[in-house]
């Protein structure tokens, strides 16, 4: 039996947090529209979608946290705004954790871990969405007391894969660090941003399986995930705006940026890598200069 009062102070400060990161969310596809109107077309797609499903699930998380505490629906079914932002924020990180495995792809040229980290981010959305479907016809109750394991299982696999992408790109840019002449600065800042937004979504999945497991009788799992997704959002838009601080601060780096060739080329992958997710400042002609 749940502890209505004790998960209500839970979903309302989880709620408050969740729209403040929304807000936040918000300014940053601001920022993006902003200054980088020319990326590729599959980019300034990407970033309203990504928007537009934190404007919904900001508007069923708040509409769910209203049925809980004004209209008195209390548990004894679940809300259909928390409903409706879990589907949501399936689909959300799917398409974050499909565009960080795209960056794999790019990076590393390694299809069979671009396929594994595609394969894990597809079966959280599978798993959400069924997690989504269940709530339309079970309790709150009835949802922890029969379908935990596979609620675990989910979440687990969406953390798992935040750590494959994290730690992936982390150690080929290190790799290339060590081959590089020039330009280390920028790929410090570059392996830096990657293990943040890696880990703080890792640990909040893993908080987020903690409070589930560990307090079965309140909600503050359900407030811990009710800003996962924004997360996720924010590490991506922030990742995307660093490419213009990136660039003005490391102009003399970036323009002198080689590598020691080996038989791979491992330098004209992360040059293709930069001209895709950073400011196209680096030209292939780079690639051509590095000494041998």
């Amino acid at each position: 039996m749940f502890d209505l009062q004790f998960s209500l102070g839970a979903l309302e400060i989880g709620t408050i947090v969740s729209g403040v990161l929304f807000g936040i969310t918000t300014s940053q596809a601001y920022v993006y529209c902003q200054k980088y109107p020319t990326d590729s077309i599959r980019l300034r797609t990407l970033v309203p979608v990504i928007w537009f499903l934190e404007l919904f699930h900001a508007i069923t998380t708040f509409e769910g946290f209203y049925e809980v505490s004004i209209l008195n629906v209390g548990l004894r079914m679940s809300p259909i705004g928390y409903t409706l932002a879990l589907l949501s924020s399936g689909t959300l990180i799917s398409l974050v954790q499909a565009y960080f495995t795209y960056r794999i792809q790019v990076v590393t040229e390694r299809r069979w871990l671009t396929c594994i980290c595609w394969a894990f981010s597809a079966l959280r959305f599978v798993g959400t969405t069924w997690l989504a479907a269940l709530l339309f016809v079970v309790t709150l109750e009835d949802f922890s007391a029969k379908w935990t394991p596979l609620a675990i299982t989910v979440w687990l696999i969406g953390a798992f894969a935040d750590v494959i992408i994290a730690t992936s790109l982390s150690v080929d840019l290190i790799r290339k660090r060590k081959e590089a002449i020039f330009g280390r600065r920028i790929l410090d800042k570059i392996i830096t941003t990657t293990i943040q937004t890696g880990l703080v979504t890792s640990f909040a999945t893993i908080a987020l399986v903690v409070c589930f497991i560990a307090m079965p009788d309140n909600l503050i799992w359900a407030a811990v995930g009710s800003s996962l997704p924004k997360m996720f959002s924010i590490s991506l838009l922030s990742s995307l705006n660093a490419r213009d601080s990136l660039s003005s601060g490391n102009r003399t780096d970036m323009s002198s940026m080689h590598f020691c060739r080996d038989r791979r080329d491992r330098g004209k992958r992360l040059l293709r890598w930069s001209r895709v997710d950073f400011q196209p400042s680096i030209s292939t002609l780079d690639a051509e200069r590095s000494p041998v």
